[in-house]
């Protein structure tokens, strides 16, 4: 125990003493006054040869580099405050401590125990601590990332806010997971500037944003759902590179498995300059049953048009997208008249949008089309679906597309038809 004491001792020492010089220098000096297994303990967060070590792998990048793209993605205000969530041995936080510190970013570092159980757990729960510390930056114990307020108030506001890879402490649980991380976003957007960040790393099976099928999309962690429930908007998804200890596993000193492709979510709260990417939208659908007049003299309405009616009932930053995806012949309907089928989409480009919202502006659709043609009654009042990735639905729509090869999926072919 007094010679490890001793080591750490030295190595706080060290920091101190390079506090002011590159983060190379620091590596070199550290390499020079520590026993080889104790400097590669230490290669845990502070890279000390990338390619030596096997667990990181060829996809990581150097120190240097690695410091310059994490500080970059910290928006640069005037005393700019980022507070990191669950930092599992506080392993991230040392990493990045010093290039924040000379880009004039505030770090606080949390984690959910006590100091005492931390450094229980934890080996390094002191040094990474100390590292965090000598470089002004600030670690606080006893933090609850889905409460958030009642740790700092309604008063004090960071400008990012980010949790790498939550996770629910016992057996992996897709329930659990959502629900942890469901409650952070909820928390953090209380806590976050208007103009801020709310990040997490997630892995890409997990974050479902890039998923193509309606399976996929159901495995996941439901990210952007769960943003949007708690008023974010999923502004941009971008690689996240794993260069420290992910000692967190089951709340153990022991790190967890790497999944493939790791991803950093930004969220950010709905503004007038805020406008998300079609891909990272989320959307609502329903079918609109339009009854077809037997008559030629009747105008018969085109997918084009069902939209511009409905889009003027919409409030700016929802987008409507209408689909005609089948029509139906009497003989199907019961009817004495053939009904078309539409797919009304919306999506939040400036806005979040979640089921509830969306069945309302169902609801008015049904309203305003009313006026204008006859609906099918029994299909009326019907729910919209769950929230989905807009990329997932293309996806989806194209399959269908594709699987039902229906000649009426083109306007021109179904306006054709009813002249």
């Amino acid at each position: 125990m007094s010679a490890r004491f001793g080591f750490e001792h030295k190595i706080m020492v060290l920091f101190f003493l390079v506090s002011q010089s590159s983060t190379i220098q620091m590596i070199r000096s550290l390499q020079q006054h520590l026993p080889r297994n104790y400097v590669r303990t230490l290669s845990q967060f502070s890279l000390v040869n990338p390619t030596e070590s096997p667990s990181l792998g060829p996809r990581r990048i150097n120190c240097y580099r690695y410091f310059a793209q994490r500080a970059a993605s910290v928006r640069c205000f005037a005393s700019s405050k980022l507070l990191v969530c669950g930092d599992g041995d506080l392993s991230y936080s040392a990493l990045v401590a010093p290039d924040l510190n000379s880009k004039d970013i505030h770090l606080t570092a949390t984690v959910l125990e006590s100091q005492s159980d931390h450094q229980r757990v934890y080996q390094n729960s002191t040094l990474n601590a100390s590292c965090i510390t000598l470089h002004g930056h600030s670690v606080k114990f006893e933090v609850d990332a889905t409460d958030l307020i009642q740790k700092f108030g309604s008063d004090q506001k960071f400008d990012a806010i980010q949790f790498n890879f939550p996770h629910w402490i016992g057996k992996s649980n897709n329930k659990y997971n959502r629900e942890l991380l469901g409650k952070f976003l909820s928390s953090a957007e209380k806590v976050v500037a208007d103009d801020g960040e709310v990040r997490v790393a997630l892995f890409e099976h997990q974050s479902g944003v890039t998923a193509t099928t309606a399976i996929e999309w159901k495995g996941s962690w439901l990210a952007p759902e769960l943003a949007a429930e708690a008023g974010l908007l999923l502004k941009d998804v971008s690689p996240f590179m794993i260069n420290y200890s992910r000692s967190s596993y089951r709340g153990n000193d022991k790190a967890f498995y790497v999944g493939p492709d790791p991803q950093l979510l930004k969220f950010v709260k709905p503004s007038k300059t805020v406008e998300v990417m079609e891909d990272y939208q989320l959307c609502c659908r329903h079918e609109l049953h339009v009854t077809l007049p037997d008559s030629s003299m009747e105008k018969v309405l085109s997918s084009e048009e069902i939209c511009k009616i409905i889009q003027d009932s919409l409030p700016d930053g929802i987008i409507c997208n209408v689909l005609l995806i089948d029509v139906l012949e009497t003989k199907k309907t019961g009817l004495e008249a053939e009904v078309a089928i539409f797919m009304v989409i919306y999506r939040g480009t400036k806005e979040p949008i979640t089921r509830v919202v969306a069945d309302a502006y169902r609801s008015r659709t049904e309203e305003v089309m009313t006026e204008v043609c006859t609906l099918r009654q029994n299909k009326l009042g019907r729910t919209v679906s769950k929230p989905i990735p807009y990329f997932t639905l293309k996806h989806l729509v194209s399959d269908y597309i594709a699987r039902t090869e229906n000649a009426y999926l083109s306007d021109k072919n179904y306006l054709a038809s009813r002249q």
